[in-house]
């Protein structure tokens, strides 16, 4: 027995599959660790390619500094921020990223209407390929949380 456990440690092949497996395996521990102290936004961004999550973090953090005391939660599964008696919702998709329910506000229309989605109401299309109108949705989140 101590022969084959000394041919095993001078095996340096045998030592590097080793060491690549402990590697993997302690590189996922550490994936599902940091998955679980993440909140459900967190999870939510996390899943997308990192030019996505950014954006999707920039709107994230919008929300905060215009009402540093939000509630965010994951509801029909997108992002969801209370504003107000209400909520506003953001989800990521290939092309845009949805911003939900933006109506109401007649105020601001005419800046909402450039951004509004076909043959819809409430629905905002932030395209991936144009920078996101950062005051426009700080206006709207703060005309929101005031209905």
């Amino acid at each position: 027995m101590d022969e084959a456990y000394n041919y095993f440690l001078n095996d340096e092949s045998y030592k590097n599959r080793l060491f690549s497996h402990w590697n993997k395996a302690m590189a996922y521990t550490k994936t599902i660790i940091q998955k679980r102290t993440m909140n459900g936004v967190e999870l939510y961004i996390s899943q997308f390619e990192p030019e996505i999550q950014s954006r999707l973090e920039i709107l994230r953090q919008l929300f905060f500094e215009v009402l540093p005391d939000t509630e965010e939660s994951i509801r029909y599964k997108m992002p969801a921020f209370k504003v107000g008696k209400h909520h506003l919702y953001f989800a990521a998709y290939k092309k845009h990223i949805g911003f939900y329910p933006v109506y109401g506000l007649p105020e601001i229309e005419e800046e909402v209407s450039k951004y509004r989605a076909k043959k819809t109401k409430d629905s905002l299309h932030f395209m991936h390929d144009k920078p996101l109108p950062i005051e426009l949705i700080k206006k709207i989140i703060t005309l929101k949380s005031n209905l």
